[in-house]
């Protein structure tokens, strides 16, 4: 992304790495040189453009759910298919939830804790 006085322009280039530097390339003209010296710089920052997912109520589910327009999908108008989607977690161990309870220090997200020496084991050991 080429970002020039608050206009983006989406442009396809080669990078050029050499040294401490690297070069951005297109049609064997330079645009640029980012050097690699001097650690980050604010240099090559600009402002970006985020969307956050779009959301909306289902009645029937009692619930928000994200909204996406399928790709490959087209209803009898030629339209794409709007598909609904969410995600919910549900422990099924009885285990993990009391670990989740008991040992919440260090716990990332609902997929576990962080940290190299954790797993599960049987204890005392199974010989």
């Amino acid at each position: 992304m080429l970002v020039i006085n608050g206009t983006c322009y989406n442009i396809t280039v080669e990078w050029v790495v050499s040294g401490n530097q690297a070069t951005a390339m297109a049609a064997d003209v330079e645009l640029f040189t980012i050097a690699f010296d001097n650690g980050l710089s604010t240099n090559y920052r600009a402002e970006r453009y985020v969307q956050s997912q779009k959301t909306v109520y289902n009645d029937i589910l009692e619930r928000y759910v994200s909204v996406f327009q399928s790709k490959t999908e087209v209803d009898d108008e030629g339209n794409p298919k709007i598909i609904y989607g969410y995600e919910s977690t549900e422990y099924n161990d009885a285990l993990a939830v009391v670990n989740l309870v008991t040992n919440s220090s260090n716990f990332k997200d609902v997929s576990g804790w962080t940290g190299d020496e954790l797993y599960f084991k049987i204890y005392p050991p199974f010989d």
